[in-house]
């Protein structure tokens, strides 16, 4: 399972009840942040998630929105006592912006910095590639995966006189040894099944990097920046995306659920889209703050 909260849905500045954007990711204990604008840590306490459990950090980009407020949580997270590293994955400017946006704040725990050259990447369990979007500077989506074992045929196991002890090595993809023959994990699997995706990008116009990457995907988290179409032109110049935009590439994408984020402080009213939105794409929805959801590999009634 991942659990995903939406700490923030604002673009540009903070507004009473708007946190800006920043995404908690969490998979087994362990959590990756993505994007730390202003108050992030305040976000973070107010839905009820852990600063303790992040161990990476991942920025699109160095517009402020998306990264001033790393020096606010890293001083949070020392404060609570933190002592593990801290890993930031980003564009090549981060590691600069990082430190002079930090340069009064002392913690007592290591902060590495990670260039996305090195592409894709693992943070615990999960896949993560970076791919680049369209916006005004370099900018960064990222896709996560989350892959999922094929299913352990028990039957395959007795008839090969697996004792039932080592089965469990054979479920963690381990090979055992019966008698004078060696016993593979394929030799009791079922086919490969379809892991969980997660994809966030914001700070783009509509894109074919973008869209490949959001193929299919369970969760795509996008911008929708505003809603009345009279300011597509304006979207188009600073390098945005509308949410009718936002809504035509996911449909384009097929991704199962889209959630819209990222809104300029003008666009407050998105309720009177509500209707629209769900008409011409069933699978959009509008995102406010706080907004949580855990994927699971299991629909109803399917077992392990």
């Amino acid at each position: 399972m991942i659990d995903v909260c939406l700490l923030g849905t604002g673009g540009m500045m903070p507004l009473p009840g708007r946190h800006l954007t920043a995404l908690l990711v969490r998979h087994q204990g362990h959590s990756i942040l993505i994007d730390c604008g202003e108050g992030t840590q305040v976000a973070i306490r107010k839905y009820g998630w852990s600063m303790h459990s992040i161990d990476a950090i991942l920025f699109t980009h160095v517009h402020g929105d998306h990264i001033a407020g790393i020096s606010g949580l890293l001083s949070s997270m020392n404060t609570e006592g933190r002592t593990e590293a801290v890993h930031i994955y980003g564009p090549d400017a981060v590691e600069e912006v990082v430190a002079n946006l930090c340069v009064v704040v002392g913690v007592n725990f290591n902060v590495y910095f990670h260039s996305l050259r090195e592409n894709p990447f693992q943070v615990g369990q999960l896949k993560v590639t970076a791919f680049p979007v369209k916006h005004n500077i370099t900018c960064y989506g990222y896709r996560l995966d989350l892959s999922r074992r094929p299913k352990f045929l028990p039957e395959n196991a007795k008839a090969l006189g697996v004792p039932v002890q080592d089965w469990k090595r054979l479920q963690a993809g381990q090979t055992v040894r019966v008698g004078l023959r060696t016993v593979t994990p394929e030799e009791v699997s079922g086919p490969e099944r379809s892991g969980l995706s997660l994809v966030y990008s914001t700070d783009t116009r509509p894109c074919a990097t973008l869209e490949k990457a959001a193929k299919n995907c369970d969760l795509l988290i996008t911008e929708g920046i505003y809603g009345d179409r009279a300011k597509t032109k304006g979207a188009e110049e600073k390098c945005h995306m509308t949410a009718w935009e936002a809504g035509e590439l996911a449909d384009r994408a097929g991704a199962k659920e889209t959630w819209l984020t990222h809104y300029s402080p003008s666009f407050r009213n998105q309720a009177q889209y509500y209707e629209e939105m769900a008409s011409k794409h069933p699978s959009v929805r509008f995102a406010s703050d706080g907004w949580h959801r855990t994927l699971d590999f299991r629909p109803k009634g399917e077992s392990c």
